[in-house]
């Protein structure tokens, strides 16, 4: 029956196991101790005799370097001399002085918290096979979290020999009422989802920095040394639209967009990302690094992708917030009191004060691939410039985002549901002025504001002292259909003049009877004046 595995803290496992043995053949040589004549030599003759006595490992990476090492407790270098004295008679160190003391990482991962007993040199060996994949665990999680030391060790790594890392963001827009994205994630795996996503455009924009210091081009200028691509799907352009936030595929700024079928985007996809990945071992960590905005989104990639799944993914808005950070810690004036990072790109750029332009709006893939890494290389190289287009503005009006063939579509599965089709644009008042037989707007003579008749026209007179007579409403009621014009003043299509003033306010009863009922007649005449001008 198989033994159960045994897992411990990686913090207690903080000496390398073969600098234990190193150690005690240097204190040997120290103080001249012939130690091959010793009746307990026979341990130090190699270094598998050395593992007979056999030492209970785990596998850590030490914080410092970032190597990986088969690493044991203190307590066990103890136990090792206790053994020597208690057979032999003899007192050895319990702590030699040339040991390698480590500061393991600690981690919640089983499996790289697992307890080894090692015995000979045949299982040492196989363990160590482990120490690779260790390292490039410990590396993803790092350049995942934006350590800035890591980042700039990568970033600016191969100044001299003109090697380094290629730094790529590929940004995928999915349809919001779709299903949830689904493909490949570099490094986790395959998604497993009940239904497929639908990918509508993709978007990507590639920085080589070994290329670029191979030919002496340094720093990167984004216009010019950025590999930029935008593949819209053929099949849904125009046909499926994100509405929150709004997608514009058809507003991609840096450079010419291509139209591609569904079922062509896996493998043009695929055939992109291997051209700018490393095809080595995938025990090591892949030259290829990818960059986004928060959680990592998966890629429309076949099953079959070869896309290597040592490929490294860096969240810029972690590296952002990480930068604040040791800023704040080395005392640096002017630092924002933030306590988490960025909530999303449009954040991102306001920071760094990258413009952003109606001529390149977010919400297209292409367009947001350029961005993030622009913000990337801005914050690694301060003095990064920012491209032209960025602060060009369009002379032209711009087109609104409207929902295309709106009243063509089906919103619910119900048929009563269907959408109608829009509505229709009434006729101008223009137009109804000429059935009346009026006069239009620009052709009609405004009467002098002294010559305004008012609606209660008998009290204005007796107000006024004007000896203008009352006018006769029926008269007017005759001639609204008529083809003769209008007498000059108020016709039966203008409004109430905004010139009448207020009636008087009388203290007693009879005074305020008077003053409602005239009231009410004002307004029972502009309603039926209304209804006579739109009713006919």
């Amino acid at each position: 029956m198989a033994e159960a595995a045994k897992y411990g803290n990686p913090t207690e496992f903080d000496i390398e196991l073969h600098s234990i043995y190193a150690a005690y053949l240097g204190y040997f040589e120290s103080t001249d101790l012939s130690w091959w004549e010793k009746s307990w030599g026979g341990y130090f003759t190699g270094f598998n005799e050395f593992l007979q006595h056999g030492w209970e490992v785990m596998v850590v990476v030490n914080t410092a370097t970032g190597r990986a090492h088969i690493a044991a407790r203190s307590e066990q270098i103890a136990l090792f001399a206790r053994m020597i004295r208690t057979r032999y008679g003899e007192s050895l160190p319990k702590d030699p002085p040339t040991t390698l003391p480590l500061d393991p990482v600690p981690t919640k991962t089983l499996s790289l918290r697992r307890l080894v007993k090692v015995s000979d040199l045949a299982s040492y060996k196989k363990l160590s096979l482990t120490l690779p994949a260790a390292e490039l665990a410990f590396l993803r999680q790092r350049v995942r979290s934006g350590t800035v030391d890591t980042i700039e060790r990568l970033f600016h790594e191969g100044d001299e020999h003109g090697a380094g890392y290629t730094w790529a963001c590929v940004q995928t827009t999915w349809w919001d009422r779709g299903g949830a994205p689904s493909g490949i994630i570099p490094g986790s795996g395959r998604t497993a989802s009940a239904s497929k996503g639908l990918v509508l455009e993709v978007g990507m924009a590639v920085l080589r920095c070994a290329n670029l210091r191979a030919v002496n081009v340094w720093p990167p200028v984004p216009e010019e040394n950025y590999r930029k691509a935008h593949f819209i799907v053929e099949e849904w352009v125009d046909k499926r639209t994100n509405y929150n936030p709004p997608s514009y595929p058809r507003s991609y700024g840096f450079g010419r967009s291509h139209f591609v079928s569904e079922r062509e985007m896996p493998r043009i996809l695929d055939a992109s990302i291997a051209a700018i990945a490393s095809q080595g071992t995938e025990n090591q960590a892949n030259t290829l690094i990818l960059i986004g905005c928060g959680d990592q989104s998966p890629l429309p990639l076949a099953a079959n992708s070869s896309v290597p799944n040592n490929v490294l993914y860096l969240d810029v808005l972690a590296l952002e917030y990480r930068f604040l950070r040791r800023a704040r810690d080395q005392g640096v004036t002017g630092i924002p009191d933030r306590h988490g990072p960025l909530p999303h790109l449009t954040a991102l750029l306001e920071v760094l004060q990258i413009p952003t332009t109606p001529n390149v709006p977010l919400g297209n893939a292409g367009n947001e691939a350029f961005y993030i890494l622009l913000a990337f290389q801005k914050l690694m190289l301060a003095d990064t410039s920012i491209p032209n287009v960025l602060y060009q503005v369009n002379t032209y009006q711009e087109v609104p985002h409207i929902r295309p063939f709106a009243h063509t579509q089906r919103r619910f599965s119900s048929p009563s549901q269907i959408e109608g089709p829009p509505p229709s644009i009434a006729r101008p008042s223009s137009g109804m002025l000429e059935d009346f037989g009026g006069p239009s707007t620009s052709s009609r003579n405004t009467a002098p504001r002294a010559r305004t008749v008012y609606w209660d026209d008998a009290h204005h007179s007796s107000a006024e002292g004007s000896p203008s007579p009352p006018r006769d409403r029926q008269a007017l009621k005759r001639n609204a259909h008529s083809t003769s014009t209008l007498p000059v003043g108020r016709s039966a299509s203008q409004g109430p003049s905004p010139l009448r003033e207020p009636l008087p306010l009388s203290s007693d009863k009879d005074g305020k009877r008077e003053s409602k009922m005239r009231s009410d007649k004002s307004v029972k005449d502009l309603a039926g004046a209304l209804a006579r001008f739109w009713v006919g």
